[in-house]
């Protein structure tokens, strides 16, 4: 999350070979995943943002 709170960056999967074998629905599991990812740091961001210093620890 950059400091002014957008969202930046990538959510990737690699492998050491091709897989031609990959299909719609092998994007839509990473789709998924990403965006699960976002909720996730966006609810960390907003925890964060509203905790008082003392209690973050």
């Amino acid at each position: 999350m950059l400091s002014d709170g957008a969202l930046y960056g990538t959510f990737c999967a690699a492998g050491l070979t091709t897989d031609k074998g990959l299909t719609e629905r092998d994007q839509s599991s990473m789709t998924v995943l990403a965006s699960a990812a976002v909720l996730l740091e966006l609810s960390e961001h907003d925890q964060v943002a509203t905790t008082p210093p003392w209690r973050r620890c």
